[in-house]
C-alpha cells in the first residue's frame, strides 16, 4: 500500500513507521530508507531472515544476562517477554505475500 505518486512515499511510509496512522502493534513494520542492492532474497525470506536473527540475539543476551552475579530480573523477564512473542514456529511460511507488487517469493 503506497501512493500512486513516488514523491508522497517517504512521508506516507514514515507515518506508517512511526505509527502515526494506526496500525495494530502486532503487526511488524519494516520501512526501507533506501534502494537495496540487487539481491535474490525475496521480502518473505529476508523478513524471516530477520526475525530468526532476533531470536539468536535475543537468546544470546537471556544468556548474558543470567549468568552475571547480580541479575537484572526485569530485564531478563521483559528479554522473554519478547522471545515468547516472536514464536519462532510461526516463522516459517508458505504464502503469495508480494505477488502482483514486484516481489518474488
Amino acid at each position: 500500500m503506497a501512493p500512486a505518486n513516488h514523491t508522497e512515499c517517504s512521508p506516507f511510509l514514515q507515518l506508517i513507521a512511526e505509527r502515526d496512522i494506526e496500525i495494530r502493534l502486532h503487526i511488524d513494520i519494516y520501512i526501507v530508507r533506501g534502494e537495496a542492492e540487487p539481491s535474490d532474497v525475496n521480502v518473505v525470506d529476508f523478513i524471516v531472515t530477520s526475525a530468526k536473527d532476533k531470536v539468536t540475539r535475543l537468546e544470546a543476551y537471556i544468556k548474558e544476562l543470567s549468568v552475571v552475579d547480580n541479575v537484572d530480573e526485569a530485564a531478563l523477564d521483559l528479554a522473554y517477554e519478547e522471545l515468547e512473542e516472536m514464536y519462532p514456529a510461526t516463522f516459517e511460511v508458505s504464502t503469495g505475500l508480494g505477488r502482483g507488487r514486484g516481489c518474488r517469493t
